[in-house]
C-alpha cells in the first residue's frame, strides 16, 4: 500500500519536470547579423515564403519557422528545419531538412537562449525529488506507516531542516 502510494507521488513529479523542461530556454529577439552559424532561432517570415517553403520542400510550420541556422550564401539563408518524425517512440527524433530562403523573407529573427532562473529552479525541484526519493528508499520515509515516536535508546538523533533523523547506534 505505502509502495503504491510512492509511486503515485513520483510520477506527477517526473512528468511535471519533462514538461518544464522547455522552460529552461526562452526566445530573445535578434537581427540576422548578430545570429551566429548553428543557433537555434524561431523565424517569422511572409506568407510568401510559407507558400513557397510548403510547395518547395513540403515544410509546414505556418508563419513561424523554427530551426537552426545552417549558414548564409549571399543574402540566402540556410536554415535546418524538423520535417518528418522518424518514429513514433518515447526517443523518436525527427528528420532534419534544410531549406534555402532570401533574408528579405524573414520578418522577425528570435534567438534562443538559455534562461538562468527557470533553470535554477528545475535543477532545484529535480534534486528535491531526488532527495525525497532516496529518504524513502533508505527508510526515511515521509510515507511510512510506522507511527511517529521516539527511536530506540541506542540511536543518535540529528535535526535537520525541522526533521528528526534516527541513525542507529552500536
Amino acid at each position: 500500500m505505502a509502495g503504491d502510494r510512492r509511486q503515485g507521488g513520483v510520477r506527477p513529479l517526473l512528468v511535471l519536470g519533462i514538461a518544464l523542461q522547455s522552460a529552461c530556454y526562452q526566445y530573445v529577439p535578434a537581427t540576422l547579423e548578430t545570429v551566429p552559424d548553428g543557433a537555434h532561432v524561431r523565424a517569422l517570415i511572409t506568407p510568401e515564403a510559407e507558400r513557397r517553403l510548403l510547395v518547395t520542400f513540403g515544410v509546414q510550420q505556418g508563419s513561424t519557422l523554427s530551426g537552426q541556422l545552417d549558414g548564409r550564401v549571399g543574402d540566402q539563408l540556410s536554415l535546418m528545419v524538423p520535417s518528418v518524425p522518424i518514429g513514433s517512440g518515447p526517443g523518436s527524433r525527427p528528420l532534419y531538412q534544410r531549406v534555402m530562403m532570401p533574408a528579405a523573407d524573414v520578418l522577425r529573427v528570435d534567438l534562443r537562449r538559455l534562461d538562468r532562473f527557470r533553470t535554477g529552479v528545475l535543477v532545484t525541484g529535480a534534486a528535491a525529488v531526488v532527495v525525497g526519493v532516496a529518504w524513502e528508499a533508505f527508510g526515511g520515509g515521509f510515507f511510512s506507516e510506522q507511527p511517529p515516536g521516539d527511536g530506540p535508546a541506542e540511536s543518535v538523533r540529528f535535526p535537520a531542516w525541522g526533521i528528526s533523523i534516527s541513525i542507529p547506534w552500536p
